[in-house]
């Protein structure tokens, strides 16, 4: 009786093995793995961290004498300005070899 069965019961034998292997490699992770958070919670975080470096900002004072000081006025700018300059060829796809003819009608190459 076990010659008759003997080949189902190796293709049963692969099938739980395959399935063994499938579940332990790509099955899903346990419920203690997965970290869950609302996302409510993180945006109401992110927003009373961003309010909080908005209110710091908004309480700084500038002192203006200080653009008034005879340090501060003393200061010399030595920037040049800015000239304009040649930014290449009208045409960057053209080739670099252009053709011409001489005077007999031929065409030769120059560069």
């Amino acid at each position: 009786m076990f010659n008759q069965y003997k080949n189902v019961l190796y293709f049963a034998i692969l099938v739980a093995v395959t399935y063994g292997f499938y579940a332990y490699f790509f099955g899903a992770p346990a419920v203690s793995d997965i970290t869950v958070t609302s996302a409510d919670s993180v945006q109401d975080a992110t927003t009373v961290k961003l309010l909080t470096n908005l209110n710091k900002i908004t309480t700084v004072v500038i002192d203006e004498n200080f653009f008034t000081d005879r340090v501060f006025t003393s200061l010399v700018d030595f920037s040049k300005p800015l000239q304009d300059e040649l930014s290449g060829r009208p045409n960057p796809f053209e080739p670099f070899i252009k053709s011409n003819t001489n005077s007999i009608g031929t065409s030769s190459l120059s560069r």
